[in-house]
């Protein structure tokens, strides 16, 4: 008869209660720490700050780039502006070329220059293109010392 006390005890039942709340408790907390939400794409910023332990680059061209580029449709007018590192030691003619054709090409940057705001050839329709971010870069302010460049493929979506 005792033995059937045992059974029928009410604090038996509240700690197998306790115990699967403390085990579902566990697992929301594993499940929250281990699953993270997909970050969204950022614009691209670009105008990149120095830290202050970047030094000087001697034998390397740093070159900014980007997975896409921001314009306004229907205007050639545009706020869009690139840097040439200050870091660098080479001057460079940053351009953006659409099918073979050249929609802008910046004036010579010197190395910590920002260069003016782009004025398209032509205005752009609404819409995603794929276009070619371009650096010719140089050893010399006039440009007749040619180092390497860049070219390289970057979604412009145009609004």
């Amino acid at each position: 008869m005792e033995n059937e006390k045992k059974k029928r005890d009410p604090r038996n039942a509240i700690m197998i209660v306790l115990v699967i709340i403390a085990v579902a408790a566990i697992a929301v907390a594993v499940w929250a720490l281990t699953t993270r939400p997909a970050a969204a794409p950022q614009q691209p910023r670009l105008t990149p700050k120095p830290t202050p332990t970047e030094e000087p680059l001697t034998n390397t061209i740093a070159l900014p780039q980007f997975a896409w580029l921001n314009l306004n449709a229907d205007t050639t007018e545009q706020t869009l502006t690139f840097d040439n590192p200050q870091r660098n030691f080479a001057h460079f003619r940053v351009s953006l070329v659409l099918d073979g054709e050249t929609l802008w090409e910046s004036e010579m940057l010197a190395p910590g220059e920002t260069s003016k705001p782009v004025v398209l050839s032509k205005p752009l329709a609404a819409g995603e293109y794929q276009i070619e971010l371009c650096y010719a870069c140089f050893a010399d302010a006039e440009g007749t010392s040619p180092l390497n460049g860049a070219r390289s493929p970057v979604r412009l979506v145009v609004a």
